[in-house]
């Protein structure tokens, strides 16, 4: 993409851009490919929020409640020896 004029252009125009709100890439051959980039970007960086705020979330829970990690053991292994007798 470097060595594409249009491409070179669409940076240039990026870098010179005052608004948050980013240009439309117009290269026609590496467009579609830079909005997929952006695209991915930002929903990792979302998905990434949304994963740490709820593990926080789940140990301010735990926390609060004064889960013991015996208890959550128990609880878990049932759930696993059910569902794996339901496999077999």
């Amino acid at each position: 993409m470097h060595a594409c004029d249009d491409c070179q252009l669409d940076d240039m125009d990026r870098r010179n851009a005052r608004r948050r709100i980013q240009n439309r890439p117009k290269c026609k051959v590496h467009g579609d490919y830079r909005k997929y980039v952006e695209h991915t970007k930002s929903v990792r960086s979302i998905s990434v929020h949304i994963m740490l705020i709820t593990l926080l979330l789940v140990d301010l829970v735990f926390d609060v409640k004064v889960v013991s990690s015996d208890w959550l053991v128990r609880y878990l292994q049932i759930i696993v020896r059910h569902s794996m007798l339901k496999c077999f």
